[in-house]
């Protein structure tokens, strides 16, 4: 196993770590949530948030929404997350030596140029 793969098998890791905690964290922030709903906590707070051509807002509702909709944000950026895992190896030039014999090759008669 050479570096190159090395890396890719450290970059392949890296990306499951990330999914995993994404998975993991969001999976509590979710079940944070839904407890607060179950709860009956209330709550008042202004969450907006803009996009290119899109608004979103969260007004006066129960903080467990508001957790129910972070963690499923998490969640979706974790199984949307896309690392390219690639390889540029360039392969090294041959050395190859190739022995030309001596071998006398023979002369082409010459003309002399007319006048």
């Amino acid at each position: 196993m050479n570096s190159s793969d090395k890396l890719v098998l450290l970059n392949l890791t890296y990306l499951l770590i990330l999914k995993l905690s994404c998975f993991g964290i969001g999976f509590l922030i979710v079940r944070l949530g839904h407890s607060l709903m179950l709860a009956g906590a209330k709550g008042e707070f202004k969450f907006t948030g803009s996009l290119v051509g899109m608004k979103s807002g969260l007004v006066s509702a129960s903080p467990g929404l508001l957790y129910l909709l972070l963690g499923t944000i998490l969640i979706g950026y974790a199984m949307f997350v896309d690392k390219e895992v690639g390889r540029d190896q360039k392969l090294p030039r041959p050395d190859i030596f190739v022995p030309v014999p001596n071998v006398a090759l023979p002369q082409l008669p010459t003309s002399s140029p007319s006048k």
